[in-house]
């Protein structure tokens, strides 16, 4: 059933009159039945019944929907608005003639409107509640957001005859809402930056809570969530989990707060350094709740103290007169702890310029150490030669396929000795002269992070200062 196509046709109707012939009160239910049910004696006796059952009387319906504390509205079975109680016309600034029919329109926010239609269109075709959000237009033009709302009324015979909406004003949550958000974004953003994870752990129950970073540092899926106590403490390595286990018993038994450092299985069998702090949260009884906690990713601080140390260490075997081979074995000795899966070396130019020769890498496999001495330096010559020649790093995160190491046979070499990823950095002195090559070597396809990188470029710089210092000294002994 359409709405009247003007005020003086629904004036009409809701008098239940229009050229003499009786018409339904605003609802539209008699006219609803007749079109749905057989012409009969007993269908009409049904009818007349379920239209006297339906005639609240409209001046009734009005009162009722002008005293709710919500915007409300009245509306005819195809959903075209009826009538609207006067809270919404003083807020909307419409009057009724205006919002008839399908008029409020003109209050909805351009971009809901189309989802507030699609709601209607989906209640109209199942006959039943539904709601939505949306925007609505106030007196002086500002939109805020209300809670739209709609249930169909049913007559004997199960025909809908009114639709009743009401609109509630959300405003100030959605802008709590948007607030929180915005909210757990910049501290999202802050634990992402700052490579700190916060967590909860409710004693009682079990319940451990992460946030996002704390997944991320400990490599977990989100969509897996968060894992219990003891799932928790095989995250650490396995000769660490001993420890852990100890803390967290001794913390819940005693109620106190707790710190401790831990390592964790990172990506492609790296670990990572972690620094674990908590304390306790007690209720008002004194009973211990829970521990909030906050994990941080130390790896590069402590990648930077071990290079530092390294530095410290190379400088005073220099001042020791400790051979440049014995000082080089040291620098990757310190790079090859870093992970269990580091191979690191470093290769001297010959004074040729020409080609570089192995110097230092304890865990380097010896066969492949003999296969490329000397290694010539050029374009395309595996990682370290194209590097030297280059005179800046160069990363293969996979030697089976890049072409880097298609010349000759030592992509073949490499692959026998279980060297899948090499990344190799230039030793450079003043001027860019090519002194050698600092390089990781790992067993399985990789590409490095921000962080290896750093590592990299500590190393080399690590490895610059002893040939430099090895060369001065050479200097000195010459001079004398």
């Amino acid at each position: 059933m359409s709405a009247p196509q003007s005020p003086r046709e629904l004036d009409a109707r809701r008098q239940g009159q229009t050229d003499g012939v009786p018409m339904t009160r605003a609802m539209g239910s008699a006219a609803h039945a007749a079109a749905a049910v057989p012409e009969s004696p007993q269908a009409g006796a049904a009818l007349a019944k379920a239209v006297d059952d339906s005639k609240p009387s409209e001046a009734h319906l009005r009162h009722l929907l002008d005293t709710l504390p919500i915007l409300a509205s009245c509306h005819l079975p195809d959903g075209s608005n009826a009538f609207c109680n006067q809270r919404w016309h003083d807020y909307t600034g419409l009057s009724p003639e205006e919002a008839h029919g399908w008029g409020w329109h003109v209050t909805m926010h351009p971009d809901d409107l189309g989802r507030v239609m699609d709601m209607w269109r989906t209640c109209l075709a199942a006959g039943g509640p539904g709601e939505v959000e949306g925007r609505l237009r106030r007196v002086d033009g500002a939109y805020r957001w209300f809670l739209f709302r709609v249930v169909p009324l049913r007559d004997a015979l199960g025909h809908i005859v009114t639709w009743y909406g009401t609109n509630t004003d959300i405003d100030d949550r959605k802008a709590a809402e948007a607030a929180l958000r915005r909210s757990e974004g910049f501290l999202a953003e802050s634990q992402r930056l700052s490579h700190a994870g916060s967590w909860s752990w409710h004693v009682a129950t079990g319940n451990i809570w992460w946030s996002q970073e704390t997944y991320r540092i400990f490599n977990v899926d989100p969509a897996q969530g968060a894992p219990n106590l003891e799932q928790s403490i095989y995250l650490a390595v396995p000769e660490e989990q001993p420890m852990v286990r100890r803390i967290y018993e001794r913390a819940s038994r005693e109620q106190t707060g707790f710190t401790f450092d831990m390592r964790a299985p990172g990506v492609d069998g790296t670990q990572k350094h972690l620094h674990v702090v908590a304390h306790p949260v007690l209720n008002g009884t004194g009973e211990l709740i829970e521990f909030v906690g906050t994990t941080i990713d130390v790896t590069e601080q402590k990648r930077a103290e071990s290079l530092l140390s390294t530095e410290r260490r190379t400088l005073a075997m220099i001042a020791s007169g400790a051979s440049l081979t014995a000082i080089l074995e040291e620098v990757c000795r310190a790079i090859d702890a870093q992970a269990p899966d580091i191979m690191s070396t470093v290769l001297l130019m010959d004074p040729d310029g020409k080609r570089l020769w192995p110097a230092a890498g304890p865990r380097v496999p010896s066969g492949w150490t003999q296969a490329i001495t000397p290694l010539p330096i050029g374009p395309g010559v595996g990682s370290c030669g194209t590097a030297a020649f280059l005179k800046q790093p160069v990363i293969v995160a996979d030697i089976a396929t890049d072409p880097l190491w298609a010349l000759a046979d030592y992509r073949e070499v490499a692959l026998r000795h279980g060297l899948r990823a090499a990344w190799s950095q230039p030793i450079l002195a003043k001027h860019q002269e090519v002194l050698g090559t600092f390089a990781i070597y790992y067993a399985e396809p990789r590409s490095p992070t921000g962080s290896d990188l750093h590592l990299i470029a500590g190393a080399g710089h690590v490895a610059l200062i002893a040939i430099e210092g090895e060369r001065a000294q050479g200097a000195l002994t010459k001079a004398f």
